[in-house]
């Protein structure tokens, strides 16, 4: 049973080394926090017994210390549990990005004695994410950029195209040179205003809704 449970303790450090997880208990009476050794190498500090309040020095500002500790509190008052992303700086002044996931755990009576819970190193996910939309943010720029442009250009030469033909009155062959053009200018700037649209759609915006083509 020993070797059993050796080994299983052994394949729970390999699989939070894998997963870049580590894992933690709160004593609620104390306040102190013991945690696995995977969560003292994603934290970049030697894993002794801490407090709560030396724990949270380790979160990056004091707008996400305050974030967590409100939605812990919730969470021990209602006796439930959380999940939540947080930015974090290490001792050696790396920033890390990490999920928290923990739970409520209550003794006979029904009293909150611990919080159980994970973290989990998701750094490399989440700059990729910012990245994503960083780069999502600059395209949606452009494109409104160009669209505004050449919208203004449309209107623009559509108001000669209309001036010529007041002026002009072409009739025939003379009179079709100027209205293909207008045809043309006026589907462009409806391409526009459906680009627009489709990247509001896209974005969730505007929202879509399926209607029923059956006829009655």
């Amino acid at each position: 049973m020993e070797m059993a449970l050796k080994e299983t303790q052994d394949n729970l450090i390999k699989a939070q080394h894998v997963g870049r997880m580590g894992s933690w208990v709160r004593d609620l009476k104390t306040d102190i926090v013991e945690s696995s050794g995977e969560m003292g190498e994603i934290l970049g500090v030697k894993i002794v017994p801490m407090t709560m309040e030396e724990v949270s020095r380790i979160i990056y500002t004091s707008e996400e210390r305050e974030r967590m500790q409100r939605i812990s509190q919730e969470a021990i008052e209602k006796g439930g549990s959380y999940k939540t992303d947080v930015r974090m700086v290490r001792p050696d002044g790396k920033e890390i990005y990490c999920h928290l996931e923990a739970e409520v755990v209550k003794d006979k009576q029904g009293r909150p004695v611990k919080v159980v819970g994970i973290l989990q190193d998701i750094t490399e996910r989440k700059k990729t994410e910012l990245a994503l939309q960083d780069s999502r943010a600059q395209s949606e720029f452009f494109i409104d950029l160009i669209s505004h442009d050449i919208g203004n250009m449309n209107q623009a030469i559509l108001g000669y195209l209309e001036l010529a033909h007041d002026r002009l009155a072409p009739s025939g062959k003379d009179k079709e040179l100027l209205v293909k053009p207008t045809e043309i200018i006026k589907d462009s700037s409806q391409l526009i205003n459906d680009v627009r649209k489709l990247r509001h759609v896209i974005s969730g915006e505007i929202s879509v809704k399926n209607l029923n083509s059956a006829f009655f």
